[in-house]
């Protein structure tokens, strides 16, 4: 018997580029291709309480009409909840956290800080945004003099990781300890030690959809420039996950632009502002800034 899937799926559309809008065409390319996103989005209502989901649910039914679409509209609204479109070169991945987060606020949210796994279960039942995107993890700071810890609960959108020589290791690099400085930043509660502290994450919920960011620039906004490969399928511990979308970005922080490739509907799609054709888009290994993985289910 073969089990067909009934979700929804968009046909791909291209996005017109007026504003410097690349990094929300190529960004938002990769959300579309979410078939459970698009089918929650088209079959429910929103009301005036809920702006930004109404205005993207709209949002999906132009680009369904369209041949080529022309965002403006979406975006001059978004302009007015999201401060990032001023019509400058502008950063995906903060794009990417805000909407995702703009949307997330709008559904129901009983727990606006999950504080265990129980309360994130139910917070994920009712919110289809943190069902699908959010990873719940536990920041454990150590003190390394008294080993005194601190355990905090963090559900998010992103997971964000240093370059690496592939994904796989930019994600496991994420769970790896890193020693934070102290002083005003941090100081022991036990023993008032302050001179740095050991931070690491562990995983308690994993997403349905993982999106994984490489911080490519360091402090002096230089950008790092070494390659890296984009695995086909991931571990998340014991989960696998497989590849789904590629953004990526040509030039600086000064100046640029963002491309990107998702499947949409088993099939590889190039997206490149109002471009779009069959098959993976032709990166370099230094251009990949934003991966896209799907949970096996």
């Amino acid at each position: 018997m073969v089990i067909r899937d009934k979700r929804i799926y968009l046909q791909p559309k291209g996005i017109k580029n007026a504003r410097n809008n690349c990094f929300f065409n190529s960004s938002i390319q990769c959300i579309l291709s979410s078939g459970d996103l698009i089918e929650f989005y088209k079959n429910s209502q929103f009301d005036a309480s809920k702006p930004v989901s109404r205005a993207f649910s709209l949002f999906i039914d132009e680009y369904e009409k369209s041949n080529t679409l022309s965002p403006e509209k979406f975006l001059n609204f978004l302009n007015n909840k999201i401060d990032i479109f001023n019509g400058l070169h502008q950063d995906a991945h903060e794009f990417l956290i805000r909407f995702l987060d703009a949307l997330h606020e709008e559904l129901p949210n009983q727990y606006k800080m999950c504080k265990n796994i129980s309360e994130f279960k139910d917070h994920c039942a009712e919110n289809f945004i943190a069902n699908l995107f959010h990873s719940f993890l536990k920041q454990t700071v150590l003190c390394p003099n008294c080993k005194n810890k601190s355990e905090t609960f963090v559900s998010t959108n992103m997971i964000q990781g240093e370059v690496q020589k592939n994904t796989q290791d930019i994600l496991s690099g994420f769970f790896e300890s890193e020693n934070v400085d102290g002083g005003k930043l941090w100081k022991c509660e036990k023993c008032s030690y302050s001179d740095y502290a050991v931070k690491s994450y562990e995983v308690i919920a994993y997403p349905k959809i993982l999106i994984l960011f490489i911080k490519r620039y360091n402090s002096r906004f230089s950008k790092t420039q070494d390659d890296i490969e984009v695995d086909e399928q991931i571990k998340f511990c014991n989960n696998i996950y497989f590849l789904n979308g590629i953004v990526c970005h040509i030039g600086d922080l000064s100046g640029g632009h963002y491309f990107s490739s998702s499947k949409r509907n088993g099939k590889w799609i190039n997206f490149n502002d109002s471009s779009v054709s069959s098959g993976r888009c032709q990166y370099s290994g230094n251009q990949p800034c934003i991966i896209f993985y799907t949970k096996n289910k």
